[in-house]
């Protein structure tokens, strides 16, 4: 039974025995614990910490790993130094969306890989909070599903402004560990008196859990602020209630739980066309009827007014998109591929660059922008076209950009307008002008020994003589019902079980990646060089099992172009069990490769 319920059941048992007042009960207050919860990692949340740790006290700091150290926000040596202090870190998302708004896949890539990229920082992260409060079921499943503890909303507790008819503390343990009540969002309008009397009704309404949620911490800097002196005012007045049971708890702290390990997100879906890397691009689709088409948004910065609308006159299909500036001082607005983890963003390739077309009218100046995003998931201006002509009817534009930078992993890229005038827009195309091609294919047909017997010296080399190995096409393994070829099982289970491949390219290469599916262990060579391996701990040797267990996993990685020769390539695999007793193995392979464009 929680805390409160106990607590409540003896007052009233006070009551009925010693007959007190309604009065007298409201002056013997109740346990409270207080959370301060800071969200975004914004930069001047800084003075946030400053002021807990005068009065002794620790927060919740709920980040977006895409954000971090960039302009205006937290670094990661300020986040590592903050846990060090006794702070929490906690899970926002990369990048901050409308997590209702994504499919399932861009949902779990939004959160999991955040906490995977946080965790390899150093952080330790059993706490989360959704963006804008946006949840439902399928959100609240993939939070637990990716390890963390709770979930905080960003209301649902009584709040000025706010949800009138709400209970005035969350329970503890709460009703729902996924869906934690809060106060609403403290902003400009928040009072000191309303701070107190957030804790002071939860005093005298039974205790429990009051969640404070806090952005920005400064002097006349936005909406959804607090003064330094209101929080420093409000942190002098609680510390002094800790004697009568009113404490100041992390998230964790209230919560509890072990730390799960890091569960990574689901790949993004490939692009099978090098030639159209967008979705939706003649903006056609708008699955949730918001006018706006799905894989696309409106961007803009600076001082600028515009109105969006869909012209009549849509060159291909039924819709396009037009905006009007009205008024102008400075930036300029856009529509440009949606900024995501995969769901819709096309992939980048350092080096690589990219040839994007549209169809425009225009009478005033407009021109191609891009963006990219880096490997922790946030998105930076990148490189933008020369301005374009005007035209009273639709006309094709076209811009190459520049080679992508080394930290690009993914592309935005649409038109802007920036300045006075009307812009339309349709039949967007971006190609790869430098595209991967598949050199082998997952499905394709290998030579393989699986017998449990080692191959002999060499078996990974171009002459190594594979004749009386037997072939079959990938998925490759036994155990696991999702096999193309079924290979023999042994007892005790084979340590190691061998494949081979012969490619061959018409030219040198620029860029390679290989990606494979393996269970538990594995190492790859090509032509003789040893390239990847997994859970090899121990060496290649044949008499070595893996050391640790992998279901099916996966595995993505670039390789140097020059591993490949132009001619015949040998591609050779080990994949070994972890144990005498293990049931399964998987392998399957595919390796892409790059040529330089023309000219």
């Amino acid at each position: 039974m929680p805390r409160v319920c106990v607590l409540f059941g003896l007052s009233t048992l006070l009551v009925l025995l010693g007959g007190r007042t309604r009065e007298a009960h409201a002056q013997t207050p109740a346990p409270v614990v207080v959370s301060f919860t800071f969200d975004d990692g914004r930069a001047n949340q800084a003075e946030g910490r400053a002021l807990l740790a005068r009065h002794g006290m620790r927060g919740t700091f709920y980040v977006n790993s895409g954000r971090i150290g960039q302009s205006t926000r937290l670094t990661l040596a300020q986040l590592q130094a903050f846990q060090a202090e006794g702070h929490e870190i906690g899970g926002h998302t990369v990048s901050h969306p409308r997590l209702t708004d994504l499919d399932p896949g861009e949902q779990a890539r939004q959160i999991c890989d955040e906490r995977v990229a946080l965790s390899a920082a150093g952080l330790t992260v059993t706490s989360f909070a959704y963006p804008y409060g946006a949840l439902d079921a399928t959100t609240r499943r993939l939070v637990m599903e990716c390890g963390y503890n709770s979930g905080r909303d960003s209301a649902g507790l009584l709040s000025p402004g706010g949800c009138a008819n709400c209970p005035v503390a969350e329970l503890v343990p709460p009703r729902d560990p996924y869906v934690i009540r809060v106060f609403s969002s403290v902003d400009s309008t928040t009072t000191l008196q309303d701070l107190q009397d957030a804790v002071t009704r939860a005093e005298q309404g039974g205790g429990g859990w009051v969640t404070f949620v806090i952005h920005d911490v400064c002097d006349g800097c936005g909406s959804l602020s607090i003064t330094p002196a209101t929080l420093d005012a409000f942190l002098a007045w609680l510390a002094p209630r800790a004697v009568q049971g009113t404490t100041v708890r992390t998230v964790h702290e209230v919560m509890g739980g072990p730390v799960h390990p890091p569960v990574p997100g689901p790949p993004p879906p490939e692009r099978p066309d090098a030639s159209q890397l967008l979705f939706n691009p003649s903006l056609e689709e708008d699955a949730n009827g918001d006018a706006l088409p799905d894989c696309w948004m409106r961007k803009s910065y600076g001082d600028v007014t515009a109105v969006w609308s869909e012209p009549g006159d849509a060159p291909d299909g039924s819709r396009a998109a037009q905006v009007t500036i009205t008024r102008h001082v400075s930036g300029d607005v856009k529509l440009i591929s949606s900024q995501d983890l995969g769901a819709c963003a096309p992939p980048a390739r350092p080096g690589h660059r990219y040839r994007a077309r549209a169809l425009y009218r225009t009478d005033g100046p407009a021109r191609f922008a891009a963006y990219y995003r880096t490997a922790a998931g946030g998105w930076v201006w990148w490189a933008q076209g020369p301005l374009l002509p005007h035209s009273a009817s639709y006309v094709t534009a076209e811009w190459t950009t520049p080679p992508a930078p080394a930290e690009a992993t993914a592309i935005s890229v649409g038109l802007s307008l920036i300045g006075p005038g009307t812009l339309a827009m349709d039949a967007h195309a971006l190609e790869d002008l430098t595209p991967l091609r598949p050199v082998i294919r997952f499905g394709d047909t290998w030579k393989y020994e699986a017998s449990g017997l080692d191959p002999g010296a060499g078996w990974y080399l171009a002459g190594f003589d594979d004749s009386a190995w037997g072939s079959g096409a990938g998925q490759l393994g036994y155990g696991d019902r999702d096999e193309t070829t079924v290979l023999p099982a042994t007892t005790p289970a084979q340590t190691s079980v061998y494949f081979r491949k012969k490619v061959t390219l018409d030219g040198p290469a620029v860029d390679v990646t290989l990606s494979a599916i393996f269970d538990d262990g594995i190492a790859v060579w090509v032509n003789g060089t040893l390239v990847l391996t997994r859970n090899m701990g121990v060496g290649t040797a044949h008499a070595k099992y893996a050391t640790a267990s992998a279901e099916n996993e996966r595995v993505d990685v670039t390789l140097p172009p020059e591993v490949f020769v132009q001619g015949e390539n040998t591609v050779s695999v080990m994949v070994k069990q972890n144990g005498r007793t293990s049931p399964d193995l998987s392998f399957d392979l595919k390796v892409d490769v790059a040529r330089a464009p023309p000219g």
